[in-house]
């Protein structure tokens, strides 16, 4: 009989002894579902976007990788319209600051155009092996700090309770206007997901960008939000 993925939820055809979503090992005594049809396992909407491990990411199918695509064009569609929602502020603030110089030319002076708040910076926990984590959204307090520590120590700003991350894993830090990712010569390594190759590649440095997947370690995975201030 099927059996339901306790870290994930996805169901998992009984002959698989791993989650195919997120690569978690069937338990000893695993909550039993009723055989659902194929479509409806593909309508699936697990909780991790991404397996855990080479060998969860072996077994990963062509619908799970197409669903993680889909769900990341969603979110560069987003940036875009964001892009476009700026440029019309931008334009809108010219034609107001050409009015002031002529104010002959209009009868009455037009309101200010309210300027976009900047948006807030989060890691959403998508895996942890702390289960209280999963879902978590956790703020980059770079208007706090010069530079928002990543790590498993207590000194960090943001504390991942993950025995494969290193005590000063990676720092988050703002270059040339952009907002950056860095890895601080970690044990087992800092990886981001690349959709053309459906798996995680490490990294030394990286810009951040929403909707970005970055993988510390072995065992926690986060996802780069974004949200008004």
């Amino acid at each position: 009989m099927p059996w339901k993925c306790p870290v994930c939820g996805h169901v998992n055809p009984d002959d698989k002894e791993f989650c195919e979503v997120c690569g978690a090992k069937r338990p000893e005594n695993p909550e039993i579902v009723e055989a659902a049809s194929p479509e409806a396992v593909k309508l699936q909407e697990p909780r991790t976007v991404e397996p855990v491990g080479e060998q969860a990411a072996q077994e990963q199918s062509p619908e799970q990788v197409e669903a993680v695509t889909a769900e990341a064009g969603a979110v560069e569609e987003s940036a875009e319209e964001k892009v476009e929602e700026a440029t019309e502020v931008t334009e809108e603030a010219g034609k107001e600051a050409r009015a002031a110089e002529k104010p002959e030319e209009t009868e009455t002076a037009k309101e200010p155009v309210e300027e976009k708040a900047p948006e807030t910076i989060y890691l959403e926990v998508v895996n942890s092996p702390a289960p209280e984590l999963i879902g978590k959204k956790i703020p980059v307090l770079l208007k706090v700090f010069p530079q928002v520590s990543i790590g498993r120590s207590p000194e960090n700003v943001i504390i991942l309770p993950d025995p494969t991350v290193s005590r000063r894993h990676a720092v988050i830090k703002t270059e040339d206007g952009k907002l950056v990712l860095e890895d601080l010569g970690s044990t087992n390594g800092t990886y981001v997901y690349r959709q053309e190759s459906g798996g995680f590649e490490k990294v030394e440095k990286v810009v951040l960008e929403p909707g970005m997947i970055i993988r510390f370690g072995e065992q926690t995975i986060v996802r780069v939000t974004t949200e008004p201030a």
